[in-house]
């Protein structure tokens, strides 16, 4: 049983090792870009902000290995980003695919490119905009489209991506509905992405079959209490996470980013810990209560970047905050019946519940260092 103890303990951690390796890409937006589009009287302006990185995996820029681009390496390359965006963006109608009639390309003080597509206004009841760029980023990215008209005023939000890289323009108005699909989407899409968000919550339902009794977990004998318990945990984190997401979302109060990550992190080492030497036995829901307050101004950060309109905002904030439940949901049912099947098994209270919480806390610890201090340990480099 040791040796089978310590093989199972080397392959949990492996596997974790592994994911860990993965979470700066997915923790958040593996990719994220921007995109502006004006109309005005004779024409359609498109500007498109891509980070360095993401422009770079295209055509390479940096020719001297330095890290940044100088004017004169993007001038070297130019035309082939010109001929990229021309022929990845077009404008179609009824009879025709346009390309931008010019590409103009400029550098800013932070690195990020930036392209400003012209095009004359196609005629036509419907114009579609398309972008084809997303085949040649990086998997999962989206671009934030916002749509202006000629006295610069909000008309529209739209978040593109590879399954989304159509769009009609013609008659681009708020669209209470799509605006509420999008943010949804996004919000189901953020939850699965997030693997801190994940661990927290997979590691406060891994003893929700389990009660600590006798300085040890043992197994639940009714359903029912189980399920309970697990209603308690998730709804008190919903609950919670959902308050402060609002009051972020809405200005009521604002929290730096420069603390909240690394609280994050904290939850899920001291979560992860509680497995393996309880505290909060009975009351584990208010553990989730008051994390989730904290992770709740961390899914703020991901609406905040996009930069709501006020007329949309109410819409985009429940659709978003819906869709970060609907994906919650979906992980809870999908754990639930398996733990409830294992939780008779020596090695799920022995192994699963607290060694791998214990690589569990490992794992939060090496984010707690690189967002409080930022310092790479050996996990994230």
């Amino acid at each position: 049983m040791n040796r089978l103890h310590g093989f199972l303990c080397i392959v949990l951690f492996g596997v974790l090792a592994v994911l860990n390796n993965i979470a700066p890409v997915f923790a958040h937006d593996p990719g994220l870009s921007y995109a502006t589009l004006t109309h005005s009287k004779n024409s359609l302006v498109l500007e498109f902000t891509f980070a360095q990185r993401d422009i770079e995996t295209i055509v390479p820029m940096d020719s001297d290995w330095d890290g940044e681009i100088s004017i004169v390496e993007l001038e070297v390359v130019a035309k082939d980003l010109q001929h990229l965006m021309s022929q990845n963006v077009a404008l179609e109608n009824a009879t025709a695919l346009l390309h931008a009639d010019s590409v103009l390309i400029r550098l800013d003080e932070s690195q990020a490119i930036h392209f400003v597509l012209t095009y004359a206004i196609p005629r036509g009841p419907e114009v579609n905009l398309i972008v084809a760029l997303f085949d040649n980023l990086s998997l999962g990215h989206r671009q934030y489209l916002t749509v202006l008209n000629n006295r610069n005023e909000v008309v529209a939000r739209h978040i593109l991506s590879a399954d989304n890289n159509r769009i009609d323009v013609s008659a681009l108005r708020p669209n209470g509905h799509s605006v509420f699909r999008e943010y949804f989407k996004q919000g189901i899409w953020h939850i699965w992405i997030g693997l801190d968000h994940i661990l927290f919550l997979v590691t406060l339902l891994l003893p929700a079959v389990l009660t600590y009794r006798a300085s040890r977990w043992q197994v639940v004998q009714h359903y029912k209490r189980a399920v309970i318990d697990t209603l308690k945990v998730v709804t008190a984190f919903t609950v919670a996470h959902s308050i402060t997401l609002s009051l972020a979302v809405l200005n009521v109060v604002k929290v730096s980013q420069n603390w909240i990550e690394p609280v994050i992190a904290l939850s899920v080492i001291v979560v992860a810990l509680n497995n393996v030497k309880p505290v909060f036995t009975q009351m584990r829901w208010l553990m989730a209560f008051v994390f989730g307050l904290v992770h709740g101004f961390g899914f703020a950060s991901v609406l905040a970047e996009i930069g709501l309109e006020n007329s949309s905002l109410i819409t985009s904030l429940a659709g978003f905050n819906l869709g970060v439940e609907a994906g919650q949901l979906a992980i809870v049912m999908t754990l639930f019946p398996v733990l409830y099947a294992m939780r008779g098994m020596a090695y799920y209270r022995l192994v699963i519940v607290q060694t791998a919480s214990v690589v569990i806390a490992m794992i939060a610890l090496t984010w707690f260092v690189e967002r409080a201090f930022e310092r790479n340990v050996f996990l994230l480099s």
